[in-house]
């Protein structure tokens, strides 16, 4: 698995985007594979985003379950 941080250039918008939607505030990591970006919120969680955003954890515990294939909890729409 391999991140580049400056993969996220450029996608400001997507960021603001999932952030309003799900009601919180997604920072980009990087991006993992060709699909997702790797980001954290205000909490530390990570996530995978692309036009959804899948929860992988505590930072503590995210990218061992990133690495070890533990499927990422699909995020519901707040409200």
């Amino acid at each position: 698995m391999a991140t580049k941080a400056t993969s996220a250039v450029g996608e400001e918008d997507r960021f603001e985007d999932l952030s309003e939607r799900f009601g919180r505030g997604f920072h980009p990591l990087g991006e993992v594979g060709t699909e997702f970006f790797l980001g954290i919120d205000e909490d530390g969680v990570l996530y995978l985003l692309a036009a959804w955003a899948f929860r992988l954890g505590p930072s503590d515990d995210a990218l061992e379950n990133l690495i070890r294939g533990v499927k990422a909890e699909k995020l519901q729409l707040p409200g």
